[in-house]
């Protein structure tokens, strides 16, 4: 999990970091989606593109924060860390 960002003195939630990195294959995707037409098929365009938006985001999270020990591992790693804090 990332902390604040340090940027030219201010402090800035991790999110934000997030928000930027899930925007990049949103905008891409939307690119597609407008040069195939295929927003022809779509019912509700504002609709479908903020659910792919929140998608992006939630698999960007995951990604970045992704463990890459095994579950095991991991689980006896944070548990050690819980009694000795």
């Amino acid at each position: 999990m990332l902390k604040e960002l340090h940027i030219l003195g201010i402090y800035l939630p991790p999110i934000l970091l997030y928000l930027l990195l899930a925007a990049l294959p949103w905008l891409l995707i939307r690119w597609l989606l407008t040069i195939t037409r295929a927003y022809r098929l779509i019912w509700h365009p504002p609709l479908f593109n903020t659910a792919l938006y929140i998608l992006l985001l939630a698999a960007t999270y995951y990604i970045i924060t992704l463990d890459p020990r095994p579950a095991p591992v991991a689980i006896f790693v944070n548990l050690l860390r819980n009694l000795f804090t």
